[in-house]
């Protein structure tokens, strides 16, 4: 096997290790003379790739994903299993991985497809991106209160999240079979490995689930090429996070996103910022009699700051108090927008929004 392919083969297992898991399982990878096998605490994950070694050996999971990834481009790779140690030859280039001694038994996904299968479109990929944008690592632990849910009750297809911030959700038109279940709840673990598998093929993805008489599902298969995914579905999200769309949904005061101008104003709080990841900006509108309306974007910290606007005609006057948003929320949707929709803003609430892609953003307001 070439090295690009077994690069490209093993890249989504590094969203089932867990480098600080107590158990080894967590941090190991199985790997079988026509297999690589990984279990966390969401699933399971299999690669169908030959690797032609004499038995099953456990590695630690993250250096050998290491290894693979620096090995020179398009060589032929081999794997020897001997005297405790896995060795490995791709070109020029030669090493060893010592073997794990630990008796883990990771899984084998020993389900089978079912004859309903859903054949999501490339808009899934998407789809999962976006619409998980506010669930956090940290706060899927939250008992219920966080999540990303997949929602099919509807003529479109829903993803969407929230947390204490934001609420994000994307809407695509698929045909799903009958036995799909109104609703499968993902962590966000689990939703970054789905997104990792799916972004490895570009086509040919099969998707089925475990769903009970109740309609309620546990399980989702995923079959994308050499690679095979099954999760499991946590509780669903108890928050009504559909309800917020639907209240915020009015879109009458919308401004046009001028991606170049913010996107550079968001780079340049990024390099004076000492606090990276959490810099605040603060969003205002500045009504002009003759020009329009003008946005203002401003970043204060210490001495350093920067501001960047821009004005808008055909947009009437309208009042924003001025909010304090986290720049690092403000980035990650703006790439997949076109309008700012400021409708609500009295409510110091600001809607990012495209077709397709809704972002929702509550600010504080000024002190």
């Amino acid at each position: 096997m070439l090295s690009n392919e077994l690069q490209k083969a093993v890249a989504p297992f590094a969203f089932m290790l867990n480098s600080h898991a107590l158990s080894p399982k967590h941090r190991s990878l199985l790997l079988a003379p026509n297999a690589i096998r990984a279990e966390s605490a969401f699933g399971l994950l299999e690669a169908a790739v030959s690797l032609e070694i004499a038995g099953d050996c456990l590695v630690d999971g993250l250096p050998f994903l290491a290894i693979v990834k620096s090995m020179p481009s398009e060589q032929e790779v081999f794997f020897e299993l001997a005297n405790g140690a896995l060795s490995w030859y791709c070109g020029k280039a030669r090493g060893k991985l010592a073997v794990l001694s630990d008796k883990v038994e990771i899984r084998t996904i020993s389900r089978e497809l079912s004859n309903q299968q859903w054949k999501p479109s490339e808009k899934l990929l998407d789809a999962l991106s976006l619409g998980a944008l506010s669930c956090g690592s940290i706060s899927t632990n939250s008992l219920g209160l966080y999540g990303i849910t997949l929602d099919t009750r509807y003529e479109l297809v829903k993803i969407y999240s929230s947390d204490n911030l934001t609420c994000s959700m994307y809407e695509f038109e698929d045909e799903v079979p009958s036995n799909t279940p109104d609703i499968f709840t993902f962590s966000q673990d689990s939703a970054a490995a789905l997104e990792a598998v799916l972004s490895s093929v570009s086509e040919g993805v099969v998707v089925d689930f475990d769903t009970d008489p109740s309609g309620s599902a546990s399980e989702l298969l995923c079959v994308a090429g050499p690679l095979k995914l099954l999760i499991k579905s946590i509780p669903p999200v108890k928050q009504d996070v559909l309800k917020f769309f639907n209240m915020y949904d009015e879109h009458e005061i919308c401004m046009p996103v001028d991606k170049d101008r913010i996107s550079a104003f968001l780079r340049r709080v990024d390099a004076l910022t000492e606090t990276k990841g959490a810099a605040k900006v603060s969003v205002s509108m500045n009504n002009h009699d003759n020009e329009g309306v003008s946005l203002q974007l401003a970043f204060e910290e210490g001495t350093s700051s920067s501001e960047e606007y821009y004005v808008v005609t055909g947009v009437e006057h309208v009042r924003l108090p001025e909010l304090h948003i986290e720049a690092k929320r403000f980035a990650r949707a703006l790439a997949h927008v076109t309008d700012i929709v400021l409708d609500h803003a009295d409510r110091h609430i600001v809607v990012l929004r495209s077709d397709t892609f809704r972002y929702m953003m509550t600010g504080s307001a000024k002190a």
